[in-house]
């Protein structure tokens, strides 16, 4: 008996997955373009700046080579240094102003917010695919709970909700609940998009639990995994909370993304 009810338990769960497979799918796929399209842009960007400045070394090196040339008493030196000179147009003053517009416009993040400018849809696409995360998530905490409780009942009286399965289950929702509260309501979406979008297109959900992040102040690899906590008004947060052998952290998203990069 106790067999059957967990796997009809687990079918639950199995059919509440399908349920938003097919638009999940596809909002993924949207959402998968436009990351891969912003990063392609910033790509460029650093691309574009390595390659200016090492044609400004090249032509500082000609240069300095003339330069050490002619305080010597080798004439072959000069002329070798004369011809490297010439393969070098002198354009580095024009490449210096280049190479201080481009950063400037990098700082000011001037093609991200072109590119949202673009793409208008991208809120709507970040937002779609958090709804249909956070309607699996509660979907699967709905059917966990109850399967758990069904195998605690055979166990004596335990109550389901402090089951470590339905807890991580809950700490999925909750996570979610608060990223799409974000994304709902954000007026500032590069910020939100370049904090969520990696995250909504890692699949499945589950296996972002336990992820490898370097501290950037330590430089040290740890592991994630995403729980909850009451904040100080009572309401229910996401806490992260990230350890390695040596060490442990733990604090809220805006103190991870300020802290932790992937690994």
């Amino acid at each position: 008996m106790a067999v059957a009810t967990l796997v009809e338990s687990a079918k639950r769960i199995v059919r509440g997955k399908r349920d938003n497979t097919a638009k999940l799918a596809g909002a993924l796929t949207k959402l998968r373009a436009l990351v891969d399209e912003l990063a392609a842009k910033e790509k460029f960007q650093l691309d574009a700046l390595a390659l200016l400045h090492e044609r400004v070394k090249r032509c500082n090196e000609a240069g300095t080579a003339l330069y050490v040339a002619l305080r010597g008493d080798d004439t072959e030196a000069v002329r070798d240094a004369l011809d490297k000179l010439e393969a070098s147009p002198s354009y580095g003053d024009k490449l210096e102003k280049q190479i201080a517009a481009f950063s400037r416009e990098q700082s000011l993040h001037v093609r991200r917010d072109v590119f949202f400018q673009q793409h208008p849809e991208a809120c709507e696409v970040l937002g779609t695919v958090c709804k249909l995360r956070l309607e699996q998530a509660r979907a699967e905490l709905s059917a966990t709970t109850e399967s758990e409780q069904r195998r605690l009942d055979l166990l004596g009286n335990f109550e389901a909700s402090d089951s470590p399965v339905v807890r991580n289950a809950r700490s999925r929702v909750v996570h979610l609940e608060a990223m799409l509260e974000k994304v709902t309501a954000t007026t500032d979406l590069p910020t939100v998009f370049a904090n969520y979008a990696s995250q909504l297109l890692d699949e499945p959900m589950n296996d972002q639990r336990k992820r490898r992040y370097i501290n950037k102040n330590d430089r040290e690899i740890y592991t994630l995994t995403i729980g909850s906590r009451l904040s100080g008004d009572g309401e229910t947060e996401a806490v992260y909370q990230l350890k390695n052998e040596a060490h442990y952290w733990e604090g809220n998203e805006a103190e991870f993304q300020k802290t932790f990069e992937k690994s």
